[in-house]
């Protein structure tokens, strides 16, 4: 009889929000919130003013507190911490460590400070019963990277290296993806630049089929973006400069030259079934230009681009009039470069000054 009057009492003392497993979250006449195992009758840790969210399809609760510091200067501080409850395992992962960084709405990618350590440790529900699961590591800092094609990228710190993390609620795939190992790491349109032992490598991701596929560079001394098109990638490599479009995922061309710059893409009407890029280059402090050109059918056929150079580089000083026009300077005279690839007609410089009358029609003086 004390057995069933003291499970009676307890029911009439709480009520049930919800319940998963064997762990019901409870709210009492005084309004503080809790969970109780329901099968041994015991209240999980303590209750107090909990904001709570539950996760049923993974089986976690999540309990978030605010709690007021004073400061030395007497300044009000809040701090937010949180109870992470597995119930399906039935034990607790995480009580009173300090909120970091939510990156997601509902707790279920997390970055908590630890009270024990004093390290940061990233919390993803859709792994913490999994191999893959990172949360044991001692981490200095995460931050989000980018997100892409429903997934989060985040960049985590330990002991001043760096690594990237993929999240993901599918969870197919490792998602330590880059190991902690790297100096640095940037995000650029749709590649990642990291840096190890002073040498870059760049990577981008592609999705086929529902699949993640990424590849890697070869190592490099520089990779700079180009300013004007972000699509335009210059990988330096000794005296060498590689010349990649990561939008179709290509190398263009590499150069020896000193300088290399994106002009324009070439709209003409044979566009429709070509990609052709100009480049202005620069050797020996003189100006020129390279074309590279494909077939469209390039991602299907694997044919390699066509690269030819349209101007070499003997010019002062080459000017961008508007796409398919070019002035060319050279000892105080100018000339002339009108078309594209495909046809064109220079030039020379050798005259004092240029007028276009438009309609392609130019005055010579």
């Amino acid at each position: 009889m004390k057995k069933t009057s003291t499970i009676v009492k307890e029911k009439n003392k709480y009520e049930i929000g919800v319940i998963i497993n064997n762990t019901a979250y409870i709210k009492s006449v005084t309004g503080k919130t809790g969970l109780l195992n329901i099968k041994t009758n015991q209240i999980v840790g303590e209750m107090d003013n909990y904001y709570t969210i539950y996760n049923v399809n993974e089986k976690l609760y999540y309990q978030e507190k605010t709690i007021e510091e004073r400061s030395e200067e007497n300044n009000c501080n809040l701090k937010h911490t949180i109870r992470i409850y597995d119930a399906l395992n039935e034990k607790t992962l995480v009580d009173g460590w300090e909120v970091v960084k939510c990156f997601s709405g509902y707790y279920d990618l997390i970055a908590v400070k630890s009270p024990i350590d004093g390290k940061v440790h990233l919390f993803d529900c859709y792994v913490c019963r999994k191999s893959t699961n990172i949360f044991d590591m001692p981490l200095d800092d995460v931050k989000k990277f980018f997100g892409w094609h429903n997934y989060t990228y985040l960049v985590v710190t330990m002991n001043g290296e760096k690594g990237l993390y993929r999240y993901s609620r599918c969870n197919d795939g490792p998602n330590l993806i880059l190991p902690i190992e790297f100096e640095n790491i940037e995000g650029h349109n749709e590649i990642i630049i990291y840096t190890k032992n002073n040498k870059k490598y760049f990577e981008y991701f592609d999705k086929i089929d529902d699949k993640i596929y990424n590849k890697v560079s070869t190592g490099f001394d520089e990779i700079t973006v180009d300013e004007k098109n972000t699509n335009i990638v210059y990988c330096k490599k000794e005296n060498k400069t590689y010349v990649y479009d990561i939008l179709i995922r290509k190398l263009l061309f590499s150069t020896d030259s000193d300088e290399i710059k994106f002009m324009y893409r070439d709209d003409s009407e044979f566009n429709n079934f070509y990609e052709n890029f100009l480049f202005e280059i620069v050797k020996n402090r003189k100006h020129g230009v390279i074309s590279s050109k494909f077939n469209k059918g390039i991602r299907e056929t694997g044919t390699c681009a066509k690269v030819s150079t349209l101007l070499a580089p003997q010019y002062d000083e080459i000017e961008r009039h508007c796409d398919g026009i070019l002035y060319l300077k050279k000892t105080d005279k100018i000339g002339l470069f009108v078309g594209s690839s495909y046809q064109n007609q220079i030039i020379e410089p050798k005259y004092d000054k240029i007028d276009n009358l438009g309609s392609n029609y130019f005055a010579l003086y």
